[in-house]
């Protein structure tokens, strides 16, 4: 069994930021560079030693859990358009003074609806990750979303197989070198095929 890390992209993100650095060279990887990833040890190489390594992993000695990637660049955040804070006074009592001030006690109490006149709906199933929302809206979701394992972006009308209760999708390959199970469920109980809406 492959046992394949929680969140790869963040992984392959944290390695093209220079957090891990390759076992032999002890050099850094960068954004948009080819790594192959030992997903059991989390160890990356660059080609050249990957080749040296006989193309396999130096803790396993074989390359069965290695896959390649190309390293993702990291989000940039430009600062120069943060929003800035001006204080700026406020005089509660500028509105017609002669009209009645009304208070609304119930106002942020949840439990009170705000019509009176209407029953109150309790949705039971609003916070309960094991019933899934819309799946048209789901699948759409996936559109433009990439494999967690392979990196590669899902389009409209492909069969994706769909982890409803964690929303993993994979495509067929990617399926199957995980085992036909979702990393996080380690199983198949909640995962389907489907094919992504055009």
């Amino acid at each position: 069994m492959i046992h394949v890390p929680d969140d790869i992209y963040n992984l392959l993100v944290d390695i093209s930021q220079g957090e891990i650095k390759d076992p032999v060279t002890q050099e850094i990887f960068r954004p948009g560079e080819m790594v192959h990833l030992c997903l059991v040890h989390r160890q990356a190489y660059h080609e050249d030693s990957w080749r040296e390594l006989g193309c396999k992993c130096m803790e396993c000695g074989n390359k069965t859990y290695t896959r390649h990637y190309t390293l993702p660049a990291p989000f940039n955040i430009n600062l120069s358009n943060q929003i800035e804070w001006v204080d700026i006074e406020i005089n509660p009592r500028s509105v017609d003074s002669d009209s009645e001030e009304v208070i609304d006690e119930n106002f942020l109490n949840l439990n009170v609806p705000v019509d009176s006149d209407s029953e109150e709906v309790i949705d039971e199933n609003f916070l309960n990750l094991n019933v899934p929302d819309d799946l048209g809206n789901i699948l759409r979701s996936v559109i433009g979303t990439r494999d967690i394992y392979t990196q590669e972006e899902f389009r409209a009308g492909e069969r994706v197989y769909l982890c409803r209760r964690h929303r993993f999708a994979f495509h067929k390959d990617s399926w199957r070198a995980l085992g036909c199970q979702c990393p996080d469920c380690r199983n198949d109980a909640h995962t389907r095929d489907y094919i992504l809406p055009d």
